[in-house]
């Protein structure tokens, strides 16, 4: 493959984003997660929600450059290994420059500043949120240790979720004036460890291989076999889907929520299922179906209001 380096830095960035980080699909499930997180956060604490509340759209906002963020990072902190493995990608086939996705993150993050600038606890936040991810780059200044230890990598890396999740909830708490006397916290946390739990599943699904298709790059399949990896992501669904029917018990919503919530658990379970009972290459792609999962997870809450507007009707 001849590398063919785009002239211009904006024409460059569309390479690689069109590639990496495709903006319409991106910014689509950010506005699902950002929504869905925060609208059962106002049912929880019975308060009103807006798809177009400004905490919404700030919501989405940061989830959009908060992943591209570390997307970008990852690609400055995996270029060797990039070159080794994965030629034709963008930044190590040579048609994106270093320097352009050291220029993207800096601007990210000074957008993400300038849209938290008027509160002080949103801004702390937020910088809270930059700050693990600039420890996150930096290998938490242990570079040696945890690059050649994946589960201590995902230990210190994994974490970054939640933190972004409770930034979301800074972010909703600070619209509503709520502090820690009138928020529910146990229940709004809960729903933090929820959406984490699924976003574990997907770290843990992403890196798991046919036995056949292993090779230098270290995946969880590698580490605890097939059924182990498969186990530790069956499990974290389970504990999510858990988590969210008992939340979902306690606010008093539509039960046809959680038939389509168990309906998505049931067809990743059967993905994983058939992985373990013929491994190949098609089969390891568990991905697409944790990503699918996790969306249809996110859509199923924000299905709610409609349900209540035809019951209103009928």
């Amino acid at each position: 493959m001849i590398a063919v380096l785009e002239k211009g830095f904006m024409n460059r960035m569309y390479v690689y984003l069109e590639e990496m980080y495709p903006f319409p699909a991106r910014l689509l499930s950010s506005s699902l997660i950002s929504s869905s997180f925060l609208y059962l956060q106002s049912k929880i604490n019975q308060m009103s929600f807006n798809i177009f509340s400004q905490e919404n759209v700030l919501g989405t906002i940061c989830i959009f450059l908060f992943m591209l963020i570390l997307r970008l990072m990852d690609e400055l902190k995996d270029v060797d290994i990039d070159r080794q493995l994965f030629r034709e990608r963008p930044l190590p086939s040579g048609r994106v420059l270093e320097k352009d996705i050291t220029v993207s993150i800096l601007v990210c993050i000074s957008v993400i500043v300038l849209l938290h600038l008027s509160n002080l606890y949103l801004i702390i936040s937020a910088l809270i949120v930059l700050g693990y991810s600039g420890l996150m780059f930096k290998y938490f200044f242990i570079p040696d240790i945890l690059r050649k230890n994946l589960l201590l990598n995902l230990a210190t890396h994994n974490p970054v979720i939640p933190v972004m999740l409770i930034h979301l909830l800074v972010i909703f708490s600070v619209r509503h004036q709520l502090d820690l006397s009138t928020i529910n916290v146990s229940l709004s946390l809960l729903l933090v460890l929820v959406y984490w739990l699924l976003f574990f599943a997907w770290e843990i699904s992403r890196k798991i291989r046919a036995p056949k298709d292993e090779n230098a790059y270290v995946t969880y399949s590698k580490i605890f076999g097939r059924k182990g990896a498969v186990g530790i992501a069956v499990g974290a669904q389970y504990m999510a889907i858990s988590g969210y029917i008992y939340i979902l018990s306690i606010i008093d919503i539509s039960p046809f929520i959680i038939v389509l919530a168990l309906a998505g658990f049931i067809m990743l379970t059967v993905a994983y299922f058939r992985f373990l009972v013929k491994p190949s290459t098609k089969s390891s792609r568990l991905k697409p179906y944790v990503e699918g999962y996790i969306l249809l997870f996110c859509l199923s809450s924000l299905l709610e209001p409609f349900i209540q507007t035809i019951r209103g009707i009928f």
